[in-house]
């Protein structure tokens, strides 16, 4: 492999302020507050939501324990170590922090009746010693209640609500307790609630995720139960599949990767591994999904990612009439075929089985074997679903689920799309596109060019795309493009990734 040069790394030269600690104590009285009437207050939440829990605990009583969890609107920005200790101080463990520490925190209460969080409230309400200092970190908590039912529902169901006449495929996301406390719960859920099947689950140190079918009326009694932090629908996958094209390639000199080659996991919709430009660099393949038992890739997209993974520029070896791969490729089939009434071929994942859990069975399958030597994982797909900002403000359970593996992988890179929308879906047509480039990309009115799940994964590398040229696909993400025509920069192509996939791929010119 031909050996580059470091990318530079120049010296920031500027004076930086100094970030101030939080310190662990000093929480100001909010202006206008009586600390009598804001104890009342909350004494009276907090009685309301022990009330509402032991009708809960009274309605599944012999077949669920459910667990008292609520919500805390925090009112400034706190230094979180401290606050997690005075919570847990009156029994309080926190399962999430607000996004900037400011906002709703998640608690789970070992004391159903939240009584030493009432006696400390009481104290804090009156005058003297006990109210005015020992117990003012009151004065960061703004109030106390019980999760909205809303709050838990994603708008992927929100603004298409489940049929209430057939089952439907969900993905539940349970609130991070301890293993004990989730294995109880999610052995007992398919007998407290009728009608709904567990048919997959992955927990992790930051997630607990299933996947269920379940009717109307089994949904309406999941949501409400406390141990739910999200209901959405299954994933989408964020591209539009092509049929493949074969042409003649007897013409074209095609070189093998070295025994020694690194290798690429490409976790995606399979590969054609019989095409003459992947078969000879092709190390293993499996199958992680259920419904399509072969290998091949029907969708078409795995093999355009895989041939861009080991030729890089498709074009010019196209033009040069040489392939020459320089790795290995390796493929996790996760996606599988499906064809429309109109003959349209698009991409669907397995209705029983989780994203997630398949993308742990192809890391653990694949690089777990070190013989492999898999240097890179590409993940060139996305919950459309899913957009940070507009309906994600927690990180998503596939994001994080990448960056726990990318911690135990830490000689594996991690590359993640950030994205495929169609800017002319959303702006209307070409010239306005390349009128509001870039600044679309940030604009708060258009929201859906956020980055999508996996794309917020801190540990991943987030890419948009790569062009050789400047153009611009005329009828889908990897259709017939054209060149652009007058005065527009190279960059803009080069950069318009969150909105479009750039050059040639393997099977649309060979």
């Amino acid at each position: 492999m031909d050996k580059l040069e470091h990318l530079p790394l120049p010296e920031f030269k500027a004076d930086l302020e100094r970030k101030k600690s939080g310190g662990g104590g000093g929480y100001t009285l909010p202006e206008g507050r009586s600390k009598r009437d804001y104890s009342q207050t909350q004494i009276r939440k907090a009685q309301a939501i022990s009330h509402n829990f032991s009708k809960l605990k009274e309605q599944y009583k012999g077949r669920l324990d459910p667990h008292l969890i609520f919500e805390i609107n925090v009112n400034d920005k706190i230094d979180t170590a401290t606050f997690e200790k005075e919570l847990l101080k009156m029994g309080l463990d926190v399962l999430s922090v607000a996004e900037d520490k400011k906002g709703y925190w998640v608690v789970f209460a070992s004391d159903e009746q939240l009584e030493e969080f009432r006696a400390r409230l009481d104290s804090h309400g009156k005058d003297g010693e006990g109210g005015a200092t020992k117990y003012d970190f009151f004065n960061a908590i703004s109030e106390i209640e019980d999760i909205p039912v809303e709050k838990k529902i994603a708008p992927s169901i929100s603004e298409a609500p489940l049929p209430e006449n057939e089952d439907s495929y969900i993905d539940v996301e349970l609130w991070r307790m301890s293993d004990d406390q989730l294995d109880g719960f999610i052995t007992k859920l398919p007998g407290a609630i009728e009608n709904l099947r567990v048919t997959d689950k992955l927990i992790r140190n930051s997630f607990a995720l299933l996947r269920v079918k379940i009717d109307f009326a089994a949904y309406k009694q999941l949501i409400e139960l406390k141990e739910v932090a999200r209901v959405s629908r299954p994933p989408l996958p964020s591209f539009n599949p092509f049929e493949i094209f074969n042409q003649d390639v007897e013409d074209l000199e095609i070189l093998s990767p070295s025994e020694s080659a690194t290798g690429i996991l490409i976790i995606d919709s399979g590969v054609v591994s019989g095409h003459p430009l992947i078969k000879n660099a092709l190390g293993d393949e499996a199958n992680f999904q259920s419904v399509e038992t072969g290998m091949v890739d029907k969708a078409g997209h795995g093999t355009a990612v895989a041939g861009c993974a080991l030729y890089g520029d498709v074009e010019q070896c196209i033009n040069k009439k040489q392939f020459h791969a320089h790795n290995w490729i390796f493929s996790a089939k996760v996606m599988y075929a499906v064809q429309d009434f109109s003959g349209g071929v698009y991409s669907e994942y397995d209705p029983e089985k989780l994203m997630e859990h398949q993308f742990q069975d192809a890391i653990d399958h694949f690089l777990g074997n070190k013989d492999n030597r898999i240097r890179v994982v590409n993940v060139s797909l996305g919950n459309k679903l899913e957009v940070w900002h507009k309906s994600e403000f927690r990180q998503p359970p596939l994001a994080s689920l990448i960056d726990e593996i990318a911690r135990e992988y830490d000689d594996v890179v991690f590359v993640v799309s950030s994205g495929n929308i169609d800017p002319v879906e959303r702006i209307g047509d070409i010239a306005g596109v390349v009128d509001h480039y870039p600044e679309y990309l940030f604009d708060k009115e258009f929201p859906d060019f956020n980055l999508i799940n996996p794309a917020t994964s801190a540990l991943a590398l987030t890419v948009g795309s790569i062009a050789s040229s400047p153009r611009i696909a005329t009828n889908s993400s990897f259709g017939s493009q054209s060149d652009i025509e007058g005065g527009v920069r190279s960059c803009f192509a080069e950069s318009l990734g969150v909105a479009f996939r750039y050059g040639q791929t393997v099977t649309h010119r060979i």
